[in-house]
């Protein structure tokens, strides 16, 4: 049984892909781990040449395109090439090649987060008024309503919220994320698109609290939506919780990573 599985997608910088790797397993070094990448066509040529002690990377590559399906259904292809080969895991977190760990994961985290996060308010994201708010963050050009297909299967599964939440860091118990697929796949989601949006930020949360009813807070992953360009000092990086944040530059010497580099030793031990 594998602890925890990291599903990454890559489509840029193969040295700094190669340094997220490293920090990582330094990280998670006391759990049983193992890393699915989701690549391009180009990308899966230039790392399928160097095999990765406990990385798969996905035989199925395309190109995502930013703020779309592909991105979700990337991590999708990852959670379900694993289920496919009976690789059996516990949880599964989706992750992101510019998120970096400054400190250890333990089991013991996961399991306090997920046992901490939020209970499911049931008023505070009904569809209706979610419509009413998005209908003003998008110039009355609502992406919601342009699904309505999809808005009518959540409803009639008696799914009233939608909610949206980070995806970078989310934590899922392996059996709730297939739950998603199922759902996603039995009611044809992807071929009921009229227009795109965040799916990723949206299709995810929405059904673990609809499945789980519980708020989709349990995450490694701090983003820091208050910063300028969402980018971290290494100041800011001290100082919080979780023991991963993002953004950090996909650049092999990009100051954060150069100083996680320093601050281990080269990530001493971690030979990939």
């Amino acid at each position: 049984m594998i602890d925890i599985v990291y599903s990454i997608l890559v489509h840029e910088e193969p040295e700094s892909y190669y340094d997220t790797i490293k920090n990582i397993f330094y990280f998670n070094k006391t759990l049983n781990i193992l890393i699915i990448v989701h690549c391009n066509e180009f990308m899966y040529e230039i790392l399928s040449k160097k095999k990765t002690h406990a990385v798969i990377l996905n035989p199925l590559k395309y190109t995502k395109r930013s703020l779309t399906y592909d991105i979700l259904q990337a991590h999708i292809d990852n959670y379900m090439y694993l289920f496919n080969n009976n690789i059996k895991l516990k949880y599964f977190i989706i992750y992101s090649t510019n998120c970096m760990f400054y400190k250890h994961v333990t089991i013991e985290f996961i399991e306090r987060e997920l046992i901490e996060a939020p209970e499911y308010v049931k008023q505070n994201y009904y569809i209706e008024d979610r419509l009413i708010f998005f209908e003003k963050q998008y110039n009355n050009s609502n992406p919601f309503k342009e699904n309505k297909k999809i808005i009518d299967i959540f409803i009639k599964n008696g799914m009233n919220e939608i909610y949206p939440s980070q995806h970078e860091g989310s934590i899922f118990e392996s059996y709730i994320f297939k739950e998603c697929i199922d759902f996603l796949s039995n009611n044809n989601i992807r071929s009921l698109i009229e227009r795109e949006w965040a799916f990723e930020e949206y299709l995810i949360p929405t059904l673990y609290l609809n499945f789980k009813k519980q708020l989709l807070k349990t995450t490694i992953c701090r983003i820091f939506w208050e910063l300028p360009d969402l980018t971290p000092t290494i100041e800011d990086i001290k100082n919080t919780h979780q023991p991963s944040v993002k953004r950090v530059e996909r650049k092999y010497d990009n100051q954060v990573r150069v100083w996680l580099r320093e601050i281990t030793n080269s990530y001493e031990g971690i030979i990939i």
